[in-house]
């Protein structure tokens, strides 16, 4: 891992009185995993239970992770992770996710709620290859939510001409 991020902070008074800070991201690079990533220009704000992020945008050749919304403690508020063939081993080790070994590259929607209470999530994704203890399940097809510490999923791996497999539950 390498790289420097280069950013403008400015730090302010909230309303409240509380510190704010209001980050400008600059274009840069990276080297992650042995791979050089682009760091997209993009605006981060932090105050008072408040996380405003807009077009935070980590890209490589057709892999990009995109991060836009708000989090904060409004239902109605959420932060959007749009993920492009990102490496789905990385992202399970970045949050500390060990229990089953998983691979591929992952495609699709994150949605995360509720980020300073419960914190929530749901995902559409679609993962391929998707492998399963270094095994090779197809394509697999996903929609999960993240609730309480539990993932709830309804999933169906396709792998012609072995078969399909359905995953559902908790």
């Amino acid at each position: 891992f390498g790289g420097a991020i280069s950013t403008s902070t400015q730090f302010y008074k909230t309303l409240l009185g509380n510190t704010g800070i209001k980050v400008d991201v600059q274009p840069s690079t990276l080297m992650i995993n042995d791979t050089i990533w682009t760091l997209d220009q993009s605006k981060i704000n932090f105050s008072d239970n408040h996380l405003g992020v807009d077009n935070f945008t980590l890209k490589h050749g057709g892999q990009h992770i995109i991060i836009n919304g708000v989090a904060s403690k409004s239902a109605g508020d959420s932060l959007i992770v749009d993920l492009q063939e990102a490496d789905l081993e990385y992202i399970l080790d970045a949050v500390n996710f060990h229990s089953v070994k998983f691979g591929g590259y992952v495609t699709g929607r994150v949605n995360v709620k509720d980020v300073f209470t419960s914190a929530k999530a749901s995902a559409n994704i679609t993962v391929k290859p998707f492998l399963f203890l270094d095994n090779d399940m197809g394509v697999l097809h996903a929609n999960a939510e993240w609730n309480d510490g539990k993932i709830d999923i309804q999933a169906i791996a396709n792998n012609p001409p072995d078969g399909i497999m359905s995953i559902n539950g908790y």
